[in-house]
């Protein structure tokens, strides 16, 4: 379809302008008719962030972490507790499904 964003109007108008008009349309048949919420920019790059921390996390470069990031050493604590407490968690759903399939 050869649609130009200054054919559409609102925010699909100005979506098809930073996207592209066929990205856009790729949206409305996943999205369409729905609310979606897209988080600020700023939250996507601290989750890479906190990722990336994560896997180089080794249990003893808490000060080395804080360094390279640019955030305290408690900052990076408290990350690597945030990821640590999920993967608990993660694992003790596991062992209560195992649990309940096997009795």
């Amino acid at each position: 379809m050869d649609t130009e964003p200054d054919e559409l109007s609102g925010a699909g108008a100005e979506m098809a302008r930073i996207i592209g008009v066929e990205r856009l349309l790729a949206l409305c048949e996943v999205f369409g008719g729905t609310t979606i919420y897209i988080p600020k920019k700023k939250r996507i790059l601290q989750q890479v962030r906190n990722k990336a921390i994560k896997r180089e996390f080794n249990s003893q470069n808490y000060r080395q972490l804080a360094s390279k990031y640019g955030l305290s050493e408690r900052r990076i604590r408290q990350i690597v507790a945030e990821f640590l407490s999920a993967e608990r968690q993660k694992s003790e759903l596991f062992s209560l499904v195992v649990s309940h399939i096997l009795f």
